[in-house]
């Protein structure tokens, strides 16, 4: 939702989603419907120009990471984030600056046919 929300100019609709779903898993956990949900994976291969035409940089990831954890914390306060960034450690150390403590655990896919 992330990327598609500020493709479409649809940021708002895209965090309305993310309370939505943030007040669902609270409904089933807290009924023992569903089991616990400590992490929430922020996206997936946002940066690739395939998928939204003019690829994200880091800033525009670390603010939407920003936007989407105060919108889930506001349901589940101790929650813990997954970012999907680039295949390599560029851009890292800047989205952990941008981000705060609003990344939990670093998320890359490494693909062999890639240089």
């Amino acid at each position: 939702n992330m990327a598609s929300g500020w493709k479409y100019n649809r940021d708002q609709d895209g965090l309305d989603d993310a309370a939505a779903l943030a007040a669902l898993v609270k409904n089933k956990t807290d009924t023992g419907d569903w089991p616990n949900v400590e992490h929430w994976f922020l996206d997936n291969e946002q940066h690739l120009e395939k998928f939204n035409n003019t690829p994200w940089t880091e800033p525009l990831y670390a603010e939407h990471i920003n936007m989407y954890a105060t919108e889930i914390k506001k349901t589940f306060p101790d929650a813990k984030f997954v970012a999907n960034w680039k295949n390599s450690a560029n851009g890292w150390s800047q989205l952990i600056n941008d981000t705060g403590e609003n990344i939990h655990i670093m998320d890359f896919h490494s693909y062999w046919h890639r240089n």
